[in-house]
């Protein structure tokens, strides 16, 4: 727009001008110009307004962005346009129409925006040229592109089947090419049906069918065997014979087998051995065992010792009249009986017949008259077991009534701690105070093998021989070694937690070293020196050992407590104190033995401290002479371990009350009153119910 004014002022200026000098006659000189300079732009130079001077050259257009397909490309300074906007023709090839798909004609479009120029056009599909008809076995087809127009196939026609018969096969319906002849639905066979039988052929008729009527079992005899006998040499015999199993006809008749006879056969003979009898030849008949020549009895050879051993059949010397028999498993001898021997040295032989003797039975010296007069027993080390009496009573039992034994002889001492020995009567054969010698020397010491932790059985009952017992850092229970005279103190070692039964009777024992982790006491030390000196009895009714209370006498009257130290109390400790009231137990005390406060009738009130967590069976029983009932406040109310007929998880406080045949308990758990008689609790041994 400026540059138009520009150019219309320049030819405005010229045309005065020329007005000007036309109309002078003269010329009149020009004057200098005081010029009005316009600037250059995209077009024009540098120029004065008035006079039209030039000063420079024009500036050029400055083009914008290129052109595209919907926008030209102007000037930045003047906006003129500099390119039209234009599309980028690029060609859109078609293809051919085929037999079953249209084609496309070629087209045009822009190859920037993809605008269409020139569109394209469809071509229609030609359509399928058909080739031969089809048939059975080919198909019909385009003679252009090969597709299948219409697909091979047969003209089905059915063929009739037929049924079958009992004896013939049959067959299904099916279906044929009408043309080529080709089975589609092949015919099936079907079975024939079998016939189906009527009546069982008899003697006198035929089994027929029921369907077809033929015949199927033709009528006849059944056979069946008449089994005859064999002839012996005391009754004939008779043949097999036949006869119909239908009806009865004899077929074949049975003979009559004349008697056989005797078959004689030799019955060896047994020789004698120096154990059992023997037997000389005999005759016998083979067929009925008749003894034709009996046999008579060889007497036994007896045996023939020398120096320990029979020099016939090596057997170890044993005492004459010694009876053994056989275990039931017949793998080895018990000896029952000694006989009636009147030696005063007894023999038990390691073997007896070939099989090691194992046993000695609990009848050992029943029937013998002179077992007082017995000085020695010699037993070895295979013997594994002595039998109890099972009366009870001891009268019988194994060595009941060897008042004079005086030397018992092993061969050793680590197999005598395998040795079970029974628990009533008179047992072991130390009992009486011999003394014990292991291969000819005698056991002064014991020391008890490292295998063995729990020990029960009273190996050494009476032994007048033992000075010392060695305990190992691993004994868990120590039992039996009751009455040893000349045992005079005994460490426990601290890995002890159960004594049961042992040293009473010991009267030499007056040292006693038990360490505070024993948990559980049973009858032990009654009769040894410590127990029979009054200076070891508190207030002269109560015995401790260490810190373990292990008997009360009956004597006590009215209340006691109990060292503050106490970590056990004995089992039956205060079984029969009648006399005593109340009974305070310390804190840490851990173990309450079986039948600790038994029969203690006027016992009013006990309080079981926290610290307890083993109480044996029967604690309070026999308690039926205590009218007013017992108070017993339990302060620990988690579950403690039980041995034997008693309760757990008790709380808050407890009322036993007795009867004559039972203790009846009346308890709360979870201020749910309960009652009912002792509960029969399942026996824990030592090991589960101690050291929890």
């Amino acid at each position: 727009m400026k540059i138009k004014t520009n150019i219309f002022s320049l030819i405005l200026t010229v045309l005065t001008l020329i007005l000007v000098m036309s109309s002078c006659d003269s010329v009149i000189a020009e004057a200098p110009c005081d010029h009005l300079w316009i600037d250059a732009d995209c077009k024009t130079e540098k120029h004065c307004e008035k006079c039209g001077e030039t000063d420079g050259e024009a500036l050029g257009h400055t083009p914008g962005a290129e052109a595209t397909c919907t926008a030209d490309q102007t000037c930045t300074a003047c906006g003129e346009t500099l390119v039209a906007k234009h599309h980028t023709p690029e060609a859109v090839k078609g293809y051919a129409a085929t037999c079953t798909e249209d084609g496309m004609t070629d087209g045009v479009k822009c190859g920037k925006c993809s605008e269409v120029i020139t569109p394209s056009e469809v071509i229609d599909a030609k359509g399928h040229t058909p080739g031969d008809e089809e048939t059975c076995t080919t198909d019909q087809t385009c003679t252009v592109c090969g597709d299948t127009l219409v697909a091979k196939h047969h003209t089905p026609e059915v063929v009739k089947g037929y049924a079958a018969t009992c004896t013939e096969d049959g067959m299904t319906d099916g279906v044929k090419c009408g043309k080529c002849g080709e089975a589609i639905t092949p015919c099936e066979v079907i079975d024939a049906k079998g016939h189906t039988p009527g009546a069982e052929a008899t003697c006198t008729t035929d089994q027929t069918c029921t369907v077809c009527g033929d015949t199927l079992v033709a009528k006849h005899h059944i056979p069946v065997v008449v089994k005859g006998y064999a002839a012996t040499c005391t009754s004939t015999g008779l043949s097999d014979g036949e006869k119909c199993g239908s009806c009865g006809e004899i077929l074949t008749a049975q003979k009559t087998i004349g008697l056989r006879p005797h078959t004689e056969v030799e019955i060896s003979a047994v020789a004698p051995t120096c154990y059992d009898s023997g037997l000389t030849a005999g005759i016998k008949c083979d067929v009925c065992q008749q003894v034709i020549k009996a046999q008579t009895a060889v007497s036994a050879a007896g045996h023939s010792f020398e120096d320990g051993v029979c020099t016939v059949c090596g057997q170890g010397y044993y005492n004459e009249g010694m009876v053994f028999e056989l275990d039931n498993t017949e793998s080895y001898y018990i000896v029952v009986r000694i006989g009636s021997t009147s030696d005063k040295n007894i023999v038990i032989p390691a073997t007896y017949k070939g099989l090691p003797v194992k046993t000695i039975g609990r009848d050992f010296t029943r029937y013998n008259s002179n077992k007082a007069s017995f000085e020695t027993i010699t037993i070895p080390s295979g013997i594994n077991c002595i039998e109890a009496d099972i009366s009870y009573s001891g009268k019988y039992s194994p060595f009941a009534g060897c008042e004079n034994l005086k030397k018992v002889y092993i061969e050793s001492l680590d197999s005598w701690f395998d040795m079970q020995i029974g628990t009533w009567g008179v047992c072991n054969p130390l009992h009486y105070g011999a003394e014990l010698y292991c291969n000819g020397e005698l056991v002064t010491e014991v020391t008890v093998p490292e295998r063995i932790t729990e020990l029960y059985n009273d190996l050494f009952d009476g032994c007048s021989s033992i000075t010392k017992i060695n305990f190992h850092n691993s004994m868990y229970v120590i039992g039996g070694f009751y009455n040893l005279p000349n045992l005079t103190e005994v460490k426990i070692p601290s890995c002890t937690k159960v004594i049961v039964s042992a040293f009473s009777g010991c009267s030499s024992l007056s040292v006693i070293d038990i360490p505070d982790t024993v948990y559980h006491i049973f009858a032990t030390f009654e009769g040894t020196a410590y127990y029979n000196n009054p200076d070891n009895w508190d207030e002269g009714n109560v015995l401790y050992v260490g810190k373990h209370l292990i008997k009360a006498k009956n004597t006590i009257t009215g209340e006691y407590t109990v060292r503050d130290d106490t970590k056990s109390i004995s089992a039956f400790a205060f079984n029969g104190c009648r006399g005593l009231t109340k009974l305070t137990l310390n804190d840490g005390l851990v173990t309450i033995g079986n039948g600790a406060f038994a029969s203690t009738a006027n016992l009013q009130s006990i309080t079981i401290p926290a610290t307890v967590r083993y109480i044996g069976y029967n604690v309070f029983d026999y308690m039926y002479n205590n009218r007013y009932g017992l108070e017993i406040i339990f302060n620990y109310t988690g579950p403690w371990y039980q041995h034997g007929d008693l309760y757990k998880n008790l709380a808050n406080s407890s009322y036993i009350y007795g009867t004559r045949y039972n203790t009846v308990v009346v308890y709360y758990v979870n201020n749910q009153k309960v009652t009912g008689g002792t509960p029969g609790m399942k026996d824990t041994t030592y090991s589960e119910a101690i050291c929890h």
